[in-house]
């Protein structure tokens, strides 16, 4: 049994709900749109499993702060994964192609 727990905050739910109603409502595309948020919700499961999985960041500030990325499709999954209370915290869902930096740079601050 896995004790890692999955922490999604409110910025990263947001985002999930942002993904599905563009696809859905801008591109017309409802069924494209539960099929990307159920594999991101997958991908998410996926990092509970294997916290580590993923490489934290190079660039700072966000390799000090243990931030690690998971691809999901054309996205990314931005998270921080807690030894010490076995907490995943998955922070922001975005596009892969959008300028993830300065996304991020807003996010952390």
């Amino acid at each position: 049994m896995n004790a890692w727990r999955t922490y999604i905050t409110e910025q990263a739910e947001y985002d999930i709900r942002s993904i599905h109603e563009y696809i859905a409502h801008t591109l017309f595309a409802p069924d494209a749109a539960k099929r990307i948020t159920s594999k991101l919700m997958d991908s998410i499961d996926r990092i509970e499993e294997l916290p580590k999985g993923c490489p934290i960041l190079r660039k700072e500030p966000w390799h000090s702060r243990g931030v690690r990325r998971k691809n999901s499709g054309n996205f990314a999954i931005f998270y921080v994964a807690d030894d010490a209370t076995e907490v995943v915290t998955i922070i922001r869902i975005m596009y892969s192609g959008r300028n993830v930096e300065e996304v991020l740079d807003g996010t952390l601050k």
